[in-house]
């Protein structure tokens, strides 16, 4: 009888754990996905860990960037919640924030923010946000590779990508900062994310601007600044990893 007792209390324990535990969720749409007040708490508390998570995040590590302008200060910089409890939108286009989870497998996201738009090129931050750790963390994802400066390839680390596209099932983003629209010059860059970096596989530059060896977009108008797969050119000089 004491056996069937214990039996009894271990499975209502077992029980008990697994109703309250968070369930990971395989996709995550900014920003009902992810907020306090999108979700009835008694089904997952998910939503309330990605928020805390994300609210986390220390916008003040962000440095400025090259060009003299302000860190990355989107609304979320202030707080996931604006003073009315509301999830804050980022860059509002039609009705949709520029914020984009990319699942990655076992319990972890890409998270992609746009920090500034021009005419051809967009900058964007990445967020990598876990919830297989205890408590769900969200942290910034730093790049080490290169800016041209005087001609010459500078090696930086900096959170400020020339995103273009990601590619969740080779881990793969490229980067292209065109100095002008036609994209005759400029600067492409590859990462995989491999563990909880990315790596840089591949730098080309081009600083003369003479109409010539234009970058083209695949799947993508020429000057279209949505993302697109950047087709690397082997007329642009490489510099990582150095020429043989």
């Amino acid at each position: 009888m004491r056996l069937q007792h214990l039996a009894v209390l271990l499975a209502a324990t077992l029980f008990s754990i697994a109703s309250t535990s968070p369930i990971s969720a395989r996709t995550i749409a900014w920003p009902d996905g992810c907020d306090y007040t999108a979700h009835d708490p008694r089904v997952t508390p998910l939503p309330d860990l990605c928020a805390a998570a994300i609210d986390a995040l220390d916008w003040a590590k962000l440095p400025k960037r090259k060009n003299g302008w302000p860190r990355c200060d989107p609304d979320l910089s202030g707080g996931f919640r604006d003073e009315n409890g509301w999830p804050r939108m980022l860059w509002p286009d039609g009705g949709r924030s520029h914020v984009r989870l990319v699942p990655l497998g076992g319990e972890r996201f890409l998270m992609e923010i746009r920090c500034d738009t021009a005419l051809y090129n967009v900058v964007n931050i990445y967020v990598l946000y876990d919830e297989s750790r205890r408590p769900v963390r969200a942290e910034f994802l730093w790049f080490r590779g290169y800016r041209m400066e005087n001609e010459t390839a500078v090696e930086e680390v900096t959170p400020y990508v020339w995103a273009r596209s990601f590619n969740p099932k080779t881990r793969e983003l490229v980067a292209l900062a065109k100095y002008r629209g036609m994209g005759d010059c400029g600067e492409f860059s590859r990462y995989v994310l491999r563990g909880d970096e990315f790596v840089l596989t591949e730098f080309r530059a081009k600083v003369l601007c003479d109409g010539s060896q234009i970058y083209r977009l695949r799947g993508t108008r020429k000057y279209d600044v949505r993302p697109g797969v950047a087709q690397p050119s082997p007329s642009w000089q490489r510099y990582f990893p150095p020429q043989p």
